[in-house]
């Protein structure tokens, strides 16, 4: 079922012609080893799909050069594969994460800022600026009693380590989306998207169920970590038709007659079966990620990767919230049958009243979740 439902979130982020080939479970008439009814995977059609003829008379309206624009869709997938065959070079195609590898290598065993974090933090010049811009949110000031007049290493202290850990993710969020080929800015605005409800659900699920196998709000960086494959994945994408469309304007100067392909580069972007072949290669890529980013005193991958939990049987939290974010995303965009939702909720043992409060909540609105790191905390100290 959740592989199912994977499957259906990467067409999601594809988004456009790519909608299609869907499929639900519905009832038997036969009945399991416990009397229930057997689900069968049976095709059906959603109203976002098209067909493949109609996206070949699509591609072939607008493209002026079709045959310039295949060579140029090979090339890219030809880099991109070996970019991802050499996976040990991955993390150089996201500048953002390497800048703080530094920090979120630490995860697990600091526990305050230090004067050589703090210098570090202060070196980075995107990182303290986004640093700045959380501190003077007045939301912020209010949630978290911090001032609004400090030098830049009180700013720090008044935040907090944990409250640093907490905004790593989304400040690496933000920076990619600032400088990710434009072709690419709703793809990535989806995976941001997930990522919020993610992490929020998880801090909802963690304060609940007293989850207490991690600090909570180290598990709140855990739930960026769960996703940073898909940030990297887009990152590297990024790169490579960047470098594609340099190196192809660069040839083109040289030649004559060449307007509709200069147009085709300015209007160039990944396919779409070639975008979902890279971002299914999501849980693959974590285990590379863990072992390049060398964490010192901890391994997320038992907290981030798919698989139940061996002492007890039962899905992990990442896993609830995983599929959680499935549904809330899939569901209210027409990609998700009702029944559906109740089969998948049941497995991983949501109740309706669990479902109901994260439905209320604004699980998208980072202020949100720095509301549900306040509560912790004050339950914390109290």
């Amino acid at each position: 079922m959740l592989s199912e439902l994977e499957r259906r979130f990467y067409l999601y982020l594809i988004g456009g012609d790519y909608e299609r080939l869907f499929y639900s479970f519905v009832g038997s008439s036969e009945t399991d080893s416990n009397g229930n009814d057997q689900q069968e995977l049976v095709r059906v059609r959603l109203d976002v799909e098209v067909s493949e003829s109609e996206r070949r008379r699509n591609f072939q309206s607008w493209c002026p050069d079709p045959q310039y624009r295949k060579m140029l869709d090979w090339m890219l997938t030809s880099r991109i594969n070996a970019r991802l065959q050499n996976k040990g070079d991955l993390l150089q195609v996201c500048p953002e994460v390497v800048d703080v590898l530094p920090i979120i290598r630490d995860i697990g065993c600091a526990q305050d800022f230090n004067d050589e974090l703090i210098n570090h933090v202060a070196e980075v010049e995107w990182l303290s600026r986004k640093v700045r811009a959380f501190i003077d949110n007045p939301l912020h000031q209010a949630l978290l009693g911090l001032s609004s007049s400090a030098s830049f290493e009180q700013h720090l202290e008044e935040m907090g380590y944990p409250m640093f850990i907490w905004c790593i993710a989304k400040m690496i969020g933000e920076e990619i989306n600032e400088h990710i080929h434009p072709s690419l800015k709703f793809t990535l605005s989806k995976i941001r998207y997930y990522g919020r409800i993610v992490g929020g659900t998880i801090v909802y699920l963690a304060l609940q169920e007293s989850y207490d196998e991690i600090d909570k709000w180290k598990t709140y960086l855990l739930a960026g970590l769960s996703i940073l494959p898909l940030g990297i994945l887009i990152s590297l994408a990024s790169f490579e038709i960047r470098e594609l469309i340099n190196q192809q304007q660069n040839a083109l100067d040289e030649q004559t007659e060449t307007e509709f392909r200069h147009q085709i580069l300015n209007h160039y972007n990944l396919p779409g079966d070639s975008l979902r072949a890279l971002i299914q290669q999501e849980e693959l890529l974590k285990p590379h990620l863990s072992h390049a980013i060398r964490f010192s005193n901890f391994d997320p991958l038992k907290f981030i990767t798919q698989g139940s939990n061996q002492a007890t049987g039962r899905p992990n939290l990442f896993e609830k919230a995983r599929a959680y974010a499935f549904y809330r995303q899939l569901y209210g965009t027409g990609r998700m049958k009702g029944h559906e939702t109740l089969i998948l909720l049941n497995s991983f043992g949501f109740s309706m009243d669990v479902l109901h409060q994260l439905n209320r909540m604004d699980l998208v609105s980072f202020t949100s979740h720095v509301e549900l790191y306040a509560k912790y905390f004050a339950s914390n100290n109290s």
